[in-house]
């Protein structure tokens, strides 16, 4: 997923002319602490922009075709794919 979303944003910049830098993939267990303040397994998986670092908590994706049969979870990945667009641009 991280390969992918990061050519799609570098693709999309590099047509308007904006260089993409690749953020950096934290994974974590329970809570940890970001560039953007702390962050706990309810959060979901996040972009911090302060830091330039993708967070996902492992404990929500363990058993990842549960984690994808539960109806919240496209949206967090859609939301993480969208708003880490966002704060590229910026």
């Amino acid at each position: 997923m991280l390969d992918d979303a990061q050519q799609t944003w570098a693709d999309i910049l590099q047509q308007q002319g904006i260089h993409y830098r690749h953020a950096k993939l934290v994974l974590f267990r329970d809570a940890t602490y970001s560039g953007c303040g702390s962050a706990r397994s309810a959060t979901g998986p996040f972009y911090c922009p302060a830091d330039e670092k993708v967070y996902i908590d492992l404990d929500s994706m363990t058993n990842s075709s549960a984690a994808l049969a539960r109806p919240e979870t496209l949206p967090r990945l859609m939301c993480l794919h969208m708003n880490w667009g966002i704060m590229c641009r910026s």
